[in-house]
């Protein structure tokens, strides 16, 4: 139990945080574990052991689909909302693409592009020029 704690509080890659969440979520392990002890052991504390461990693994697990968003919609609800994120998306993309075909946008983003052009052009001058006068002697280029 304690390692997936640790294994949760680590991970920083999604990839992991899956098979965290994979091992997290394996409850029959705990099963056999509660299964065997009540098989080979009339020990009162070993029995609540395991069992407590397994209480714990479920209520992480509770606390975990809790924290999950959307669990509160239905999946026709989410599915519908995923719908109307899509149809956006669609007409967003239709706009950009429609007013990016505009005289004015074309001549808008022309002149932006000239603009920064000119304004690395000038910083590179700026620098070569510091560089010709001994400043900055140490730089790398």
């Amino acid at each position: 139990m304690s390692n997936t704690m640790n294994n949760n509080n680590n991970n920083d890659n999604g990839d992991d945080d899956t098979n965290t969440l994979f091992v997290d979520f394996q409850l029959q392990p705990l099963v056999l574990d509660i299964l065997s002890v009540l098989r080979e052991s009339q020990d009162d504390l070993e029995i609540a052991r395991v069992v407590s461990v397994f209480n714990d693994r479920v209520a992480r697990c509770q606390r975990i689909l809790d924290e999950l968003p959307g669990v509160e919609l239905s999946r026709a609800q989410q599915l519908e909302k995923y719908q109307s994120f899509e149809n956006s998306i669609a007409h967003k993309t239709q706009l950009i693409q429609k007013y990016s075909q505009l005289d004015v946008m074309k001549k808008g983003i022309m002149d932006k592009i000239n603009v920064d052009n000119n304004n690395d052009n000038n910083d590179n001058n700026d620098n070569n020029d510091n560089n010709e006068n001994g400043e900055f002697e140490g730089m790398i280029e």
